[in-house]
């Protein structure tokens, strides 16, 4: 009896051990809707029709797809992400990022691993979007979004072209905008 329990331990384990090794690949199916409907835009010709169409999606699934996919797929060094929609076009997002500090040798032991909190406003039209920082904890020392685009600024210098924590990025092609409301996300495409 003790043998046929050591199998049925034994086999009980191994079929513990791949279904949660199976279990991390998993995406749920709400992330899954998301990387569709961003795949589809990306292939369609959106833009052709002179009137909008929306599409929402709540704060739960965005999180999802968030962490599920894009991370993994666009961002490793981003090890975990979870924006709140607080209200009309206001975020506060929370990353834990990870660098190597092989491909980063001159950045400081300490900022390898960070965290950041940010509360943002957020605009967006024609394509285009952008944070507009209301404040910004790193590692747990708050920073004042003005100070910290003046020392990305002095960071530049030398630089012909500069960045700014302010400035506009380009949409993924065929959305028009994007707007926030507490606990849901559209986006106009």
């Amino acid at each position: 009896m003790s043998k046929l329990l050591k199998k049925i331990t034994f086999t009980f384990s191994l079929t513990a051990i791949i279904f949660v090794s199976f279990a991390q690949h998993l995406v749920s199916p709400q992330a899954k809707e998301i990387e569709l409907f961003l795949n589809k835009l990306r292939q369609s010709q959106a833009g052709q029709s002179p009137f909008l169409k929306e599409k929402s999606f709540t704060e739960n699934d965005f999180n999802l797809y968030l962490q599920q996919i894009y991370i993994k797929n666009e961002t490793p060094e981003v090890k975990e992400i979870k924006i709140d929609f607080t209200g009309k076009n206001s975020i506060f997002a929370r990353l834990r990022i990870e660098l190597d500090a092989v491909r980063y040798p001159k950045l400081p032991a300490n900022l390898l691993k960070t965290t950041v909190e940010i509360a943002s406003k957020i605009e967006s039209n024609n394509g285009k979007m952008r944070l507009k920082p209301e404040s910004i904890i790193i590692n747990k020392i708050s920073f004042s979004p003005q100070l910290l685009d003046q020392t990305l600024e002095l960071a530049q210098s030398g630089k012909e072209k500069k960045s700014s924590i302010y400035d506009w990025f380009k949409l993924l092609p065929g959305i028009k905008k994007i707007e926030i409301d507490k606990g849901k996300i559209t986006f106009y495409y």
